[in-house]
């Protein structure tokens, strides 16, 4: 018979499943209470509620919570939860409309935020808790679209992006009106306050290409000096006063740095000479004629020496989990209002309308 065999193969899977067992382990398995029969007749244990949420003993809402999502609520946030349960359960108690209410609370990942969309999501779970302090649900259309709760934030990412820098910029030249006189090249002898107009004019440009660049960037000041053919002074020779010249001006330019407050480590100081072409016989040609004046200039010239650093760019985001709370209203359903019945119109009779036809045709005839 079908039956039986059914019968007997459930009973054969059974004895399969006990085969190496020992009889106690046996006995158990084939006990009612065990969890395979329970599951096997439908049963469900009943889910285990925080134990605050235990002690208001509600009877009108049923609460539901997610693995894990009350243990991440801070107090203050868990106490607001109770304040909320509590006016549900009030409320049901008193309503005519409502049977009662279904609460649940679970976590949603929201993934990556940035500081601002973090800030955002904290504002609308204190929303939240605020609202649920007075009795309403934490989600409102315009207040709080969102049911958060709490936020649990997790692991901070960082990325970084290098963004590279400008063109390397040329090289800038800042003549200065400062000059020697021939046989010349003491501090005292140059026009120091022409020199330091020059330098004021160069620092600035150097403060900019720190700020643009970065405020290591190597830098180079290079200071040219002029030499004219005059006869130098006893003992040198040609080439030596522009070669001091050139020394006692990055002197100067040192100093004047220092005293400006200046951070001079990141700056390269040369010198380079030049010699004047204007033909000088001695004797005859005048020495401080202006022609070779103009020789014996002093030119600074800035550039920057290293490479630009490229600018570093940093964004910070927050992987962040949020608890949320939903509510159902279970509403009691009153039964439709009855509708009368119409009558047919035969059970009626004739309508006063049919009878004032029978009437007129009665007379017609």
């Amino acid at each position: 018979m079908p039956g039986a065999q059914n019968k007997q193969g459930s009973r054969s899977s059974v004895l399969n499943s006990l085969r190496g067992m020992s009889y106690n382990e046996g006995a158990a398995a084939l006990s009612p209470n065990s969890a395979a029969n329970v599951q096997r007749k439908g049963r469900r244990d009943k889910p285990v509620l925080p134990e605050p949420i235990e002690a208001l003993g509600l009877k009108k809402v049923t609460v539901i919570v997610e693995p894990g999502a009350w243990e991440k609520l801070s107090e203050s946030e868990q106490q607001s939860v109770l304040n909320y349960l509590s006016s549900r359960e009030a409320h049901a108690k008193k309503s005519k409309k409502t049977r009662g209410y279904t609460v649940t609370i679970g976590s949603k990942e929201l993934g990556p935020q940035t500081d601002d969309q973090l800030a955002t999501v904290n504002d609308q779970a204190e929303a939240g808790t605020a609202r649920m302090d007075k009795g309403r649900a934490p989600k409102h259309r315009d207040e709080n679209p969102n049911s958060y709760i709490g936020v649990n934030p997790g692991k901070v990412h960082i990325k970084t992006t290098e963004i590279e820098p400008d063109q390397k910029p040329d090289a800038a030249n800042f003549e200065t009106e400062s000059t020697f006189p021939s046989a010349k090249y003491k501090p005292e002898d140059m026009n120091n306050e022409a020199f330091n107009k020059t330098l004021e004019t160069a620092a600035a440009y150097m403060r900019q290409l720190r700020e643009q660049f970065g405020p290591d960037v190597q830098l180079s000041l290079t200071v040219e000096s002029g030499e004219s053919l005059v006869t130098p002074p006893e003992g040198m020779v040609t080439g030596d006063l522009a070669r001091l010249r050139a020394e006692t001006a990055i002197a100067q330019a040192t100093a004047y740095f220092e005293a400006q407050g200046i951070d001079t480590s990141h700056i390269d100081f040369g010198t380079q000479t030049h010699i004047g072409t204007t033909p000088y016989i001695r004797g005859v040609s005048d020495p401080d004629a202006q022609c070779y004046t103009d020789e014996q200039f002093l030119r600074v010239t800035v550039e920057m020496s290293g490479e630009p650093q490229p600018e570093v760019k940093e964004e910070r985001s927050t992987e962040a989990e949020v608890i949320t709370l939903d509510t159902k209203t279970d509403l009691k359903h009153s039964p439709p209002p009855r509708r009368k019945s119409k009558k047919s119109r035969k059970s009626r009779g004739p309508s006063k309308r049919q009878k004032r036809r029978w009437r007129k045709h009665a007379a017609d005839c």
